[in-house]
């Protein structure tokens, strides 16, 4: 179920309520990688309620806690910003804008441009992995700033499918080097399922 709040600056703050099957967002209680233990599933009327914040401006504090008061979302995943690609570097670019809000749980999220996904096969995996390392960094010790609760870190790297050996090295050394209460979550693609 998909719904609108906030029609400022072009929001995009989608409303999930995620029943099984709905969405393909494998966190890292239910990845393969996960340090501690087997992987979890949830009961389809079990999964928390969360929203995405998808612009270059962080939603305004009076929009977050309106959207958290409506839907009983306890959780926003706010797009941080993209990997780029240039000159065989990884660097972090259009960063978000504006106080991070405070009251939820925030988890940034970095995606890819298509010079990254060009790239991908060629990139050093390690300089990947600390670069989106060094960009939640960045981004935790503002929010900490800010008074927000970062409380994970999400990629949303479309990587194809015969790279997920690679992309799951990737994720593997970025898990291993955030701070332990920390969350890694990703998205994924329909035919990374097979």
């Amino acid at each position: 179920m998909r719904g609108r709040v906030g029609r400022r600056s072009g929001i995009l703050c989608g409303l999930l309520a995620v029943s099984a099957g709905a969405a393909l967002v494998v966190a890292t209680g239910a990845a393969p990688w996960r340090r501690n233990g087997a992987p979890r599933a949830w009961a389809a009327g079990s999964v928390p309620v969360a929203f995405w914040a998808w612009r270059a401006e962080a939603p305004a504090q009076a929009e977050v806690e309106r959207a958290a008061r409506e839907t009983g979302a306890r959780a926003l995943f706010l797009r941080a910003g993209q990997l780029d690609l240039e000159a065989g570097r990884v660097r972090r670019i259009r960063g978000v804008e504006g106080r991070l809000p405070r009251g939820v749980e925030l988890h940034l999220v970095y995606n890819s441009t298509r010079a990254l996904l060009a790239g991908l096969e060629r990139i050093d995996e390690a300089e990947l992995a600390a670069a989106v390392v060094r960009a939640f960094a960045e981004d935790r010790a503002r929010g900490a700033r800010d008074g927000a609760e970062v409380a994970g870190l999400q990629l949303d790297i479309d990587a194809p499918t015969r790279l997920l050996p690679r992309y799951g090295r990737v994720l593997g050394a970025v898990r291993a080097a955030l701070a332990g209460d920390a969350r890694l979550s990703v998205t994924g693609l329909p035919t990374w399922m097979g």
